[in-house]
């Protein structure tokens, strides 16, 4: 019997000792992207809304189109402020969306705008945090000093600055 059991395993330790198989596993790791900016320019409010006269003028255009390349959404980069025959105390309000087009969220750091010295621009209703497919409403209120030039016309870019979320 015990030499039974010692051939028996003998053989099992020459099999096992030769068993060459080997496994390979194939496969792809995509890595999040973090795409934000702004998506729409709802509307434009100026001083002027309802007044007899109507002097100054604002327009909001968006430009620099980026499209993220996981969820094939486009957002675009900068947000183009012109103002026209703007006057000391003439102030406007752009309402515009902030949109996450990534797959992973981000903290927005804020939107930097250009703007001439003789203009206060504040950002209201800025989120925090952007998730993904979310779009969040947002405005640009823009005031002109009192020290400025009457009738003139003024052109500056906002950009959201924003770093993946922690």
């Amino acid at each position: 019997m015990f030499t039974i059991l010692l051939m028996a395993l003998s053989i099992v330790g020459f099999a096992y000792a030769h068993w060459s198989e080997s496994i390979f596993i194939n496969g792809t790791v995509d890595m999040g992207s973090l795409t934000i900016g702004f998506t729409t320019v709802t509307k434009c409010t100026d001083k002027d809304d309802g007044a007899l006269k109507d002097i100054g003028e604002v327009k909001c255009e968006l430009s620099d189109p980026v499209t993220d390349p996981h969820s094939e959404k486009t957002v675009y980069k900068k947000l183009t402020v012109t103002i026209t025959n703007g006057y000391p105390g003439y102030w406007a309000e752009c309402f515009f969306t902030i949109d996450g087009a990534g797959t992973i969220p981000g903290t927005l750091v804020g939107v930097t705008c250009k703007a001439p010295p003789e203009i206060n621009v504040e950002c209201r209703g800025v989120p925090l945090q952007v998730d993904p497919c979310s779009a969040h409403p947002a405005s640009l209120y823009v005031d002109i000093k009192q020290d400025a030039l009457e009738c003139h016309d003024y052109v500056f870019e906002c950009v959201i600055e924003y770093t993946e979320y922690n």
